[in-house]
């Protein structure tokens, strides 16, 4: 390691460098069919309120359901600003049985994937998205979106819960993790 020093320092003395470029191997995703492209110089941060219980996430909602994801059929804009794009990811629910109030055979949620701001060619990544997969089982807790009827949305958070055999727990964020007949039992 000396030796190298004593060989560079003449060419630091003399101002001769070597020069060094910066490569970066980053590359923004490549754009999915349907959705906005995506930049990855940006993420928004979610920092959502979570119930206190799941009492508390069953009172504060007009329908509970247990449904299967039978397709991802496209985005929409959620947004209620003409000039913003708040891209929602739809998701078709069959309804197996609905635990509290009524609805569809078939009900849709969208859940929020990217913001694009106006003047910007790429969107920011929402921090909490993740994609739901057609067949996969979940218990919703739900209000309908009172902006747009076709849609519902999350009553509180943790809203969606997962089952997987005989297991139930939110599918994103923390919380406990039920046996299906105890978590049943604490919804009525």
């Amino acid at each position: 390691m000396r030796r190298l020093a004593l060989l560079l320092l003449p060419l630091v003395l003399t101002g001769c460098m070597i020069p060094v470029t910066k490569v970066s191997s980053y590359q923004d995703p490549p754009p999915e069919p349907g959705r906005l492209p995506l930049s990855g110089n940006c993420t928004v941060m979610v920092d959502r309120a979570v119930n206190e219980s799941l009492g508390a996430l069953v009172e504060a909602s007009t329908v509970i359901v247990e449904g299967t994801v039978q397709a991802i059929p496209g985005t929409r804009n959620l947004s209620y600003d003409k000039n913003l794009m708040i891209e929602g990811v739809d998701h078709e629910i069959a309804a197996e049985r609905y635990l509290k109030g009524d609805g569809p055979s078939t009900l849709t949620i969208s859940l929020v994937r990217s913001h694009l701001s106006p003047g910007e060619e790429k969107a920011c990544p929402y921090s909490d998205y993740h994609e739901l997969k057609v067949g996969d089982r979940f218990f919703l807790f739900l209000e309908p979106d009172p902006y747009n009827q076709e849609i519902y949305a999350g009553a509180g958070y943790p809203w969606i819960y997962y089952v997987r055999d005989d297991r139930v727990g939110p599918e994103f964020g923390p919380g406990d993790l039920y046996d299906r007949d105890d978590f049943l039992a604490q919804l009525q």
